[in-house]
């Protein structure tokens, strides 16, 4: 049987260990969602499985069967259900308390819609680029200088210092208003 009493004094403790990390970037503890986990093993055996709870603390035997229940399924879709052993009980080994907070949805910025072809600065010299066994033409651009609203047309790549994007031929590009490319078949 899990011993409940245990597993709340736990789970009490770790709520307030993670209190006092949120407390240290100054959000209150009422601010906190906790959610609580177990990891439970059969008896005897290696791996254990992490288990989300549902409640807070236990206050019923009931709620042990709900997270007896958890496991098993969990564990059924691990290992399979003909893997499972529960006439060997089962053994918590590790109680487990996270800490969410809400945060502002952050807006993404919105540029103004440019025309569909691109500035001439945003342009660079064509280059060959092998492709399906052949060597082809690629239009090249400057990630940084293209616009909103600007579609970029197979062959062609698009280079910014800390990435490549390859637009394959007979496929576009489209650069949205939040600067987010839309790759389709043209």
């Amino acid at each position: 049987m899990l011993d409940m009493a245990r597993i709340n004094a736990a789970w009490s403790d770790l709520k307030d260990q993670v209190a006092e990390a949120f407390a240290r970037n100054n959000i209150e503890r009422d601010n906190v969602h906790f959610r609580p986990y177990l990891r439970i093993q059969y008896q005897g055996q290696i791996n254990d499985i992490e288990v989300p709870v549902t409640f807070d603390a236990f206050d019923s035997p009931d709620q042990i069967s709900v997270v007896i229940a958890a496991f098993e399924d969990t564990y059924a879709k691990i290992y399979a259900a003909s893997a499972r052993s529960p006439e060997l009980g089962y053994q918590v080994t590790l109680a487990i308390m996270t800490g969410v907070v809400d945060v502002e949805k952050p807006a993404l910025p919105e540029d103004q819609r440019a025309g569909e072809v691109p500035v001439a600065a945003a342009t660079k010299p064509n280059r060959q680029v092998f492709w399906h066994d052949a060597w082809i033409s690629a239009a090249i651009y400057e990630m940084d200088l293209l616009e909103a609203g600007n579609v970029i047309h197979g062959m062609a790549i698009i280079e910014a210092p800390s990435t490549t994007f390859v637009v394959p031929p007979g496929h576009r590009a489209e650069l949205d208003s939040h600067r987010i490319f839309h790759l389709s078949e043209d």
